[in-house]
């Protein structure tokens, strides 16, 4: 019903049902928006919550750069982002 209402209006998919959006900036930077919690931290492998999935993302050297509770930038050797 959400989904149907939001393209009624127009609006983007993520604001209307919170889905989870990634943004890849090279092979270092990404931002991760509408993630519900953080599951895993390493130097090697970062696995988030998402309202529909959990998102991993590995490489090297990854950090969490600064986070709220709606987004956060990992910064790093990033070498995949696999949806789980």
């Amino acid at each position: 019903m959400k989904r149907e209402i939001a393209e009624h209006l127009q609006l983007p998919k993520d604001l209307a049902t919170g889905a989870v959006t990634v943004t890849a900036s090279g092979r270092n930077d990404v931002m991760i928006e509408n993630y519900k919690g953080i599951l895993e931290y390493t130097p090697g492998k970062i696995i988030l919550q998402t309202k529909e999935c959990q998102v991993e993302i590995l490489g090297e050297d990854l950090l969490i750069s600064y986070y709220t509770a709606d987004e956060m930038k990992i910064s790093g050797q990033i070498r995949e982002i696999v949806y789980c």
